[in-house]
């Protein structure tokens, strides 16, 4: 009989692509301005920042951190 394996929606990571090229980017570090924004927003913006080691492009995404039930 198979075993059902269970995978939390948090664990699987989606690919983030290259605009530039189409290469998987990888998420850096965060920088002063992005930690900065979650401070000003006190905690309802976060920013990812992402890098193609292919053509060395720089991506920052900006999401809403919490759900809530009131629209921010």
């Amino acid at each position: 009989m198979p075993m059902a394996v269970l995978i939390s929606h948090r664990s699987v990571k989606r690919a983030i692509l290259c605009p530039k090229c189409g290469n998987e980017m990888d998420e850096i570090q965060l920088s002063r301005q992005d930690l900065a924004l979650k401070k000003a927003t006190f905690g309802f913006l976060k920013a990812e920042r992402f890098l193609c080691y292919g053509c060395l492009w720089e991506e920052r995404r900006i999401r809403k951190a919490v759900k809530s039930q009131y629209h921010v």
